[in-house]
């Protein structure tokens, strides 16, 4: 039997971490939630991780999250952003950028399981 695809989620929010979590293992996938980044390379470095969903206003720390990437070149990223970020055009709720998918915040649930499943689907 295949192995679900592991999820890593970046939440400082808990709540919001919480919610997002069962979500993605409603939908099948094995979920991980951390805090910050350097507990989510702490997570790679011990388990296959498929994907990264990535608070990108809680993730101040870039260096930690390229560092997971640079390490694990197959890895799938999704990175919520806020609204005023400009640096990403966008063309629908999200933007799929090779292994990187961007999803403007507010965002629908639905939108992040639709990106969540172009990367990476659950088994």
């Amino acid at each position: 039997m295949p192995r679900q695809p592991l999820v890593v989620l970046v939440e400082d929010q808990e709540a919001l971490g919480s919610v997002l979590g069962e979500l993605f293992a409603r939908e099948g996938y094995d979920v991980v939630s951390v805090h910050d980044c350097t507990a989510a390379r702490a997570v790679a470095k011990e388990r296959e991780v498929d994907l990264l969903v990535l608070d990108a206003t809680a993730a101040q720390e870039r260096e930690p999250v390229e560092t997971v990437c640079l390490d694990h070149p197959g890895i799938a990223v999704i990175a919520v952003r806020n609204p005023e970020d400009v640096t990403v055009p966008f063309f629908g709720p999200w933007r799929l950028d090779g292994r990187v998918a961007t999803l403007r915040r507010p965002f629908k649930l639905d939108d992040l399981l639709s990106a969540a499943r172009e990367l990476v689907a659950p088994v």
